[in-house]
């Protein structure tokens, strides 16, 4: 994101525990994919409040709008600003919960 700064791809295996905090070390995250993929971290990452950053053209970001979540097209990344937060975590866990999912899945499969 930012000069000076540090990119760090992940290529191994963490423990849970390691993984969040590596999560929570981060400035943000960028996905420059078009169709759904990864979206176990980027909801770690916006439940996090951290910048996520994705691809204009993903296909998944007017169900992310439905819900409420916030996010940045990577082609902002300049302006983002170190520290910057985006607060997702309360659409997040209502995305996610218990009821939501049991109400998905009744109308999934009537």
């Amino acid at each position: 994101f930012y000069k000076n700064g540090k990119i760090v791809f992940l290529d191994e295996l963490m423990d849970f525990e390691t993984y969040l905090r590596f999560l929570h070390s981060c400035d943000g995250l960028v996905m420059n994919h078009m169709r759904p993929q990864g979206y176990g971290n980027i909801f770690m990452m916006m439940y996090m409040n951290k910048p996520v950053l994705l691809n204009r053209k993903n296909i998944s970001l007017p169900d992310l709008e439905a819900a409420g979540i916030r996010w940045m097209p990577i082609d902002e990344a300049a302006n983002l600003k170190p520290g910057t937060s985006i607060a997702n975590k309360s659409q997040i866990v209502e995305m996610l919960s218990h009821d939501k999912l049991i109400t998905l899945y009744q109308n999934l499969f009537r």
